[in-house]
């Protein structure tokens, strides 16, 4: 896995890690958990996770908010993913991307037992090994192990992705946690600072009713033109014969799923 600054045309490319795959010999069929069983042991909890994610730097739109419901005793948590808006994009993914994030938002379920220095975070940083039995529906339910501590500092989990009825889906063992600054992810997550799109001026609630009803929508349509740009990182400032021919633009034309799709209409919200 490489990145490199793309405000830097001749920025060196930085690995920050590598993986083998394999043909998995794991049956599909084995039963390793039963949701239904297990969340009468456990205790249900509160749903203010993601509260706690956004007080610690990490902000997830609602689409994003994956997780649905979370129960945990001592060092078992188990959680329903449910991200309907995934099922839009038919066969593209094995692991589709919000799915598979939601279900590592159930490790936050053992943070409360965990010290962390007070400008730090937890975020996964490493996976020792990833097993793919079947592709992953838009609701699943997510088993998580916690370990602790490690001599290393890091904190490891394990999960188990499976159907209601236990089935499994994907096994993962060996997520590491490591405590990172909270104003880095600040920094890496603010919007792109690159000057392709021209400044959209702040107007009031007030301001924009006291304008006509073809200037207001003229505004409001360049204001989520910019925000398209922003979020798909290209140039929206490239002139359109008229603004209908740009608002007739299919957002597939655009090469936008509804990963994107939802990253988009966070950015709105």
């Amino acid at each position: 896995f490489l990145s490199r600054n793309m405000d830097e045309p001749h920025a060196e490319w930085q690995e920050h890690g590598s993986m083998v795959s394999r043909p998995s010999d794991v049956s599909t069929s084995v039963i390793q958990v039963v949701p239904a069983r297990l969340k009468q042991q456990l205790e249900e909890k509160l749903l203010d996770l993601y509260e706690q994610l956004r007080l610690a730097g990490q902000s997830y739109g609602l689409a994003f908010q994956g997780l649905k419901q979370l129960w945990r005793k001592g060092s078992q948590a188990l959680s329903r993913i449910d991200v309907p808006q995934s099922s839009h994009d038919g066969n593209a993914y094995v692991l589709h991307p919000v799915v598979l994030d939601a279900c590592f938002h159930t490790i936050m379920a053992f943070f409360d037992s965990v010290e962390t220095h007070t400008n730090t975070t937890l975020i996964p940083v490493a996976i020792k090994k990833l097993t793919v039995h079947a592709r992953l529906p838009s609701c699943v339910w997510c088993y998580a192990t916690w370990h602790g501590e490690q001599g290393d500092g890091r904190y490891l989990a394990d999960l188990e992705l499976m159907s209601e009825a236990g089935e499994s889906f994907v096994s993962i063992q060996g997520v590491y946690l490591g405590q990172v600054d909270r104003l880095s992810i600040l920094a890496a997550t603010a919007p792109s600072a690159m000057p392709i799109n021209a400044p959209v001026p702040m107007i009031s609630a007030s301001e924009l009713a006291s304008l006509s009803g073809q200037e207001a929508a003229q505004l409001i349509f360049h204001g989520l033109r910019k925000i398209l740009g922003d979020v798909l990182r290209i140039d929206m400032s490239r002139e359109f014969s008229d603004d209908k021919q740009l608002a007739e633009m299919s957002l597939s034309s655009l090469g936008i799923d509804s990963l994107r799709a939802m990253e988009l209409r966070n950015a709105v919200y």
